[in-house]
């Protein structure tokens, strides 16, 4: 095997996908999500591992392009073909099974394309009035609101270490957003400012987990020895369990969270999927949607329907894998 794959990315990657899917059922259901200590729910957690560990891969992956350029054309082909077939199967095959008005209407309308491009270009895709009987009818799939801060990461963060090229990028960009996600938590900043989707209160302490993945990657040869390790893994595990509900414990807290996630990432071989296959992305893409239908229409016992979830959005999220995002992420 390759040594740049001797790691546990890939399954980590799948069971965030997953932990967000189960905590999302429990939302959707009109049920209270379970938490993790103080840190937030399930689904908090799994796009907290989602961002730490995009920030760490993707500055490995800047690294290694010739050019911002380049290492761009690359995120561009991961996120987007998967995404546009994504958007394009919700507006134009599902939510038509579901829409009051008749489908003439509805193919004619200009709000259609628009819900179209507004989800292709991370804005989301929110159709009105249609959902109303649903528990959860503001959107079809809610999942997509972290990639337009992802996306916007992938740029800053790789504008940052192109131009710099050392570890001072990631820790500019994570000191920076370290003491806005402490004092916006701490002040309960409200969240009116909004910008493209993003959200004052969201992206700085989304920004924090990306950047300190960065940082991480770019400091891994001070930090990546056996007894390094095990000393900051007890110091992150003791804060981990010393969570109370302070607002900057909560970010401390989130932190040492992240450096757990990459250590452990680092330090043992996948030996499951083993970069054969990735349908993590598809899983979160796809997985909203699908609850937001079973849950509703199905209305099966709680757990019933989450293994019909996850059977039916495993296979969605494989067959974009196999047909989608495979056949892009190949091309040169």
């Amino acid at each position: 095997m390759n040594t740049a794959h001797n790691n546990s990315f890939d399954i980590i990657r799948h069971i965030a996908a997953f932990m967000v899917l189960f905590s999302h059922h429990y939302a959707l259901s009109g049920m209270k999500e379970p938490t993790f200590f103080s840190l937030g729910s399930y689904g908090s957690l799994g796009v907290t591992i989602f961002f730490v560990i995009s920030g760490y891969l993707i500055t490995k992956s800047c690294i290694r392009s010739d050019n911002f350029v380049s290492y761009m054309e690359k995120r561009i082909r991961r996120i987007f073909p998967a995404l546009f077939v994504c958007c394009f199967l919700m507006v134009f095959i599902v939510i038509p099974f579901f829409t009051p008005s008749d489908l003439w209407a509805y193919f004619t309308s200009s709000s259609t394309y628009s819900m179209f491009s507004n989800g292709v270009l991370l804005l989301g895709v929110k159709p009105k009035d249609i959902f109303t009987d649903f528990i959860y009818p503001v959107t079809i799939n809610g999942s997509l609101w972290t990639l337009p801060y992802e996306f916007l990461f992938y740029i800053l963060v790789g504008a940052f270490i192109v131009s710099i090229k050392n570890y001072k990028a990631a820790l500019i960009v994570f000191f920076i957003s370290l003491i806005l996600a402490i004092y916006i938590h701490v002040n309960h900043t409200p969240s009116g400012f909004q910008l493209y989707s993003i959200r004052l209160d969201r992206v700085f302490k989304l920004l924090m987990l990306f950047s300190f993945g960065s940082l991480l990657a770019f400091t891994e040869n001070s930090w990546n020895s056996h007894k390094t390790k095990i000393f900051l893994s007890v110091v992150c595990i003791l804060l981990v369990l010393c969570q109370y509900k302070r607002g900057d414990f909560f970010i401390f807290g989130n932190i040492a969270l992240c450096f757990l996630i990459i250590a452990y990432a680092v330090s043992f071989k996948d030996h499951v999927i083993k970069h054969r296959f990735d349908i993590s992305y598809g899983v979160y893409i796809y997985a909203f949607p699908v609850q937001q239908i079973v849950i509703n229409k199905m209305q099966l016992p709680f757990y019933y329907s989450v293994v019909i979830t996850v059977a039916i959005t495993s296979v969605l999220a494989a067959l974009s894998w196999v047909y989608v995002e495979r056949r892009f992420l190949k091309r040169g």
